[in-house]
C-alpha cells in the first residue's frame, strides 16, 4: 500500500494483478510505503477503512481518494499458479510444483482447499457486503495506460515502468467446462472486473 499525503491518494495493492512494477515506480514519490507481510502490503479496502482511513483523518485531517488495479480473474489465477511453482516454494504446502493448472483450478473449487489453492478474490478485496465498491478509483491491468494517465495527472509527474516479477513458464490450458465452473464460483469477481473493464476506470465518489 502506498500513501501520497500531498496528493490525497492511497494506492491499495491487490495481490497478483501485475502492479509490482507500478508500485516500485511510485514508492519513491509516496509519503508512506507499507511493505512486509502480505496482510500489510496487500491491505484490502475494508481493513484500510477500519484502520488507516481513520488514522489519516485524525492525524492529517484528510480523507484521501483510494485507487486499485484489478486483473482479469482467470489470468490472475494463472498468475498465482505460476508464482507458486517457483523454486522458493519447493517442498512447501503452497507450492504448485507437480500440480497441473487444471488440478489447481479444481482445488480452488473444493470445499476444503489445499494450501496451494487458497486464493483470495478481488471482489472481497474491493466490495462491501452490499456489493458496493469501497475503493473510489478502480482500473484494470489490461488497460494499464488509463491508470498511468490518472496517476501522472494526479501526481504531476511522468511514470516509467521497469519490467520485473515474471513467474515461471507453465502449461495453463484448461477445458471450457472447467472455466465455466470457475466463472460460476467467482461470479461476483467476474462481474466486478467486467464492470470496470467496460470503461477502464470506474469511479465511485462515495467510496473515498
Amino acid at each position: 500500500m502506498l500513501i501520497f499525503l500531498h496528493h490525497r491518494l492511497v494506492f491499495l495493492a491487490v495481490p497478483k494483478t501485475g502492479t509490482t512494477a507500478l508500485e516500485d515506480a511510485l514508492s519513491a514519490h509516496s509519503s508512506i510505503v507499507l511493505r512486509g507481510p502480505p496482510a500489510v502490503r496487500h491491505m484490502n479496502a475494508g481493513e484500510y477503512h477500519h484502520s488507516w482511513g481513520p488514522f489519516l483523518r485524525e492525524t492529517y485531517d484528510m480523507v484521501p481518494h483510494t485507487m486499485a488495479v484489478l486483473r482479469e480473474p482467470m489470468e490472475r489465477l494463472r498468475s498465482w499458479y505460476k508464482y507458486r511453482r517457483a523454486s522458493e516454494f519447493a517442498g512447501m504446502r503452497v507450492s504448485t510444483k507437480g500440480v497441473s493448472f487444471e488440478q489447481f483450478l479444481e482445488a480452488t473449487l473444493a470445499d476444503e482447499r489445499p494450501a496451494y489453492a487458497q486464493i483470495g478474490s478481488q471482489d472481497r478485496f474491493c466490495l462491501s457486503a452490499k456489493d458496493e465498491p469501497r475503493i473510489r478509483h478502480l482500473f484494470v491491468y489490461e488497460d494499464l495506460g488509463r491508470a498511468l494517465g490518472f496517476l501522472e495527472e494526479r501526481l504531476d509527474r511522468k511514470i516509467k515502468l521497469a519490467a520485473r516479477n515474471r513467474s515461471p513458464r507453465a502449461w495453463t490450458r484448461v477445458s471450457a467446462e472447467l472455466i465455466a465452473r470457475v466463472r460460476l464460483q467467482r461470479a461476483r469477481e467476474f462481474s466486478l472486473y467486467e464492470k470496470v473493464a467496460q470503461s477502464g476506470h470506474l469511479e465511485t465518489p462515495k467510496a473515498h
